[in-house]
């Protein structure tokens, strides 16, 4: 077995779910993302069943490049853990190898600007609701990968030590208030099980970049009580799949207050001995968090225009970080 293949060793019982653990906050969490192809909206659908808490984590948000976005959050009775429907979503396995059913039919919130959701109490209750179903379907691009050889997650157990991913193409339907529109675009999955502990977390940068279906890139940067960040991640190149675990992030900051992610340079070097340049701009930007007592972890999603090797694309990147004294862990110590 070769060096890359050795990550490539998911099984048809990762792909179903788990038996719960015993610890109260054990969690078996996947989430689907994509993209579109002009790069005009980008959507992430996430479910994380937190079966020894009766409940699971329901999460619908679809990021324009006009700047606002739609976006649902909610917590979901569960009882058990044998499939992952909840609430108003649901993920289904097709029965082939790497198809699934992403569906939504609910209520979310349209905010005029992502960043209002920095006050998310304010967000909900001020912005109009629309009536939205999403009815999509995912092919896997490239085998699901584990991010380390040994089957453990490469950030540690704090989101999970039994941990896979994969990027696919997603095609299907949105219907917003009775209008129909199709989307079809790229992205990336995530499939993890475990203890997921939020507040050990220091910071992490997930970077997608896309091109064409044979032109992507997702990576993770994520740093946990280490001076440096661990990454992996995966590079499509003309449609051969490379895993990746190295990677530099050099974020860019707007001011105080808010200290917004103005841009990004991102630099993944390829086991071949290529190199993937990209830029990012945001275009639209949506401010999420995990609090615990005084502790915050901010977890900004963006949607972004990239340039990558010099040709135009599209993208998205995910900024988080542990808050000290207001400011973004990244901006105090410095960039992955």
């Amino acid at each position: 077995m070769d060096a890359q293949s050795a990550f490539f060793n998911v099984v048809a019982a990762d792909e179903a779910m788990h038996d719960p653990g015993p610890e109260s906050n054990w969690n078996e969490s996947a989430f689907f993302h994509v993209v579109e192809e002009d790069g005009s909206a980008g959507a992430l659908f996430r479910i994380g069943r937190r079966v020894n808490e009766g409940f699971a984590e329901v999460t619908a948000l679809q990021l324009r490049s006009t700047g606002d976005a739609l976006v649902g959050f909610r917590k979901a009775k569960i009882t058990d853990n044998l499939r992952w429907q909840a609430g108003d979503l649901d993920f289904a396995s097709e029965g082939t190898a790497g198809g699934w059913s992403i569906s939504f039919d609910g209520e979310l919130s349209h905010l005029a600007d992502g960043t209002e959701f920095a006050d998310p109490g304010t967000a909900f209750r001020n912005s109009p609701k629309e009536k939205v179903a999403f009815d999509l379907s995912w092919v896997d691009l490239a085998p699901p990968y584990r991010t380390s050889t040994d089957g453990t997650y490469h950030g540690g157990e704090s989101v999970a030590k039994d941990h896979y991913a994969g990027v696919g193409q997603m095609t299907g339907t949105v219907r917003i208030d009775g209008q129909e529109k199709r989307i079809r675009g790229f992205g990336f999955r995530d499939h993890s099980w475990g203890v997921r502990n939020w507040q050990s977390i220091d910071c992490w940068r997930w970077v997608y970049g896309q091109l064409d279906a044979d032109n992507l890139f997702s990576v993770v940067a994520m740093q946990v009580g280490t001076p440096e960040p661990a990454v992996a991640g995966i590079v499509l190149k003309d449609g051969t799949p490379h895993v990746v675990t190295e990677m530099s992030v050099k974020c860019r900051y707007d001011g105080a207050p808010d200290y917004w992610l103005a841009g990004a340079d991102v630099t993944i070097p390829l086991p071949d001995g290529d190199v993937f340049e990209a830029t990012y701009q945001p275009t639209c930007r949506l401010p999420l968090r995990h609090t615990k007592g005084d502790e915050v972890l901010r977890i900004v999603e963006h949607l972004a225009n990239v340039q990558i090797n010099g040709k135009s694309g599209a993208g998205w990147i995910e900024v988080t970080d542990r808050m000290e004294d207001g400011r973004p862990f990244g901006l105090v110590h410095g960039d992955a």
